[in-house]
């Protein structure tokens, strides 16, 4: 499900690349948006759409580690568990250090 929504979200920042021309207002902005959607599966292609891509991606991995991470799960025994492991260990080692 993940892969769907990434290959999408890249999809989206590569039609939005087009779209974006730097110096221009809001309205070309739009109007290039409508031109876009009324056929989104033309050739595109520029010198700028595999960072608009990477871009799109990007932005969605953020999105879901947020989501992931934010789930209701409480990870403070999961750290202490983990803590305890490398202070014992840690332990051991200064011991036959000293």
């Amino acid at each position: 499900m993940y892969l769907i929504g990434g290959a999408a979200s890249g999809y989206g920042g590569y039609l939005l690349n087009v779209c974006y021309q730097p110096g221009k207002d809001i309205n070309y902005f739009f109007n290039r948006l409508d031109q876009v959607m009324a056929a989104p599966f033309a050739n595109y292609w520029n010198e700028t759409s595999l960072k608009a891509i990477i871009l799109g991606i990007f932005v969605y991995v953020i999105g879901m580690v947020m989501y992931v991470t934010s789930r209701n799960r409480n990870l403070v025994p999961l750290f202490l568990q983990i803590r305890k492991r490398w202070q014992s260990s840690l332990r051991i080692k200064m011991n036959t250090i000293i």
